[in-house]
């Protein structure tokens, strides 16, 4: 039976988020557990956009602002991330091996992104610090 086009892209994921340049990532849900791998035993390893395209209201210059998003494989994970839940995401600060990693929460002022995607969660962040109570 062939896959469908849909099917495809999700598959094609492990490759394209989790595979050679993928970043390792670590996640912590509500009640405190710890992952670290996917669910079939592999680092947990996804896509780390460090910073987003914005545009300046005062000029209309466009201009890139640092604000971390985590783009996941839905097939990799036990459990998916909900808009309104705490959950924390540590991450390396930059693409570098070795890199440093910060703590993170999801940023509860945006919806976590991937109900229609092709199997993709999207987790845009907030530093640890910086998150409302």
């Amino acid at each position: 039976m062939p896959l469908n086009l849909r099917a495809l892209a999700a598959r094609d994921l492990e490759t394209t988020i989790e595979g050679e340049f993928g970043i390792p990532v670590t996640l912590f849900t509500p009640d405190g557990q710890r992952i670290t791998q996917t669910v079939d035993g592999r680092p947990l390893k996804g896509q780390v956009l460090w910073s987003q395209p914005s545009v300046n209201p005062e000029t209309g210059e466009q201009a890139a602002a640092y604000a971390p998003v985590v783009v996941l494989r839905r097939a990799s994970l036990s459990r998916i991330p909900a808009t309104g839940e705490k959950w924390g995401v540590l991450i390396p600060d930059g693409p570098r091996e070795g890199a440093a990693e910060t703590s993170y929460l999801l940023d509860a002022s945006y919806a976590v992104e991937g109900g229609k995607s092709l199997g993709k969660v999207r987790l845009p962040l907030v530093r640890a610090e910086e998150a409302s109570p």
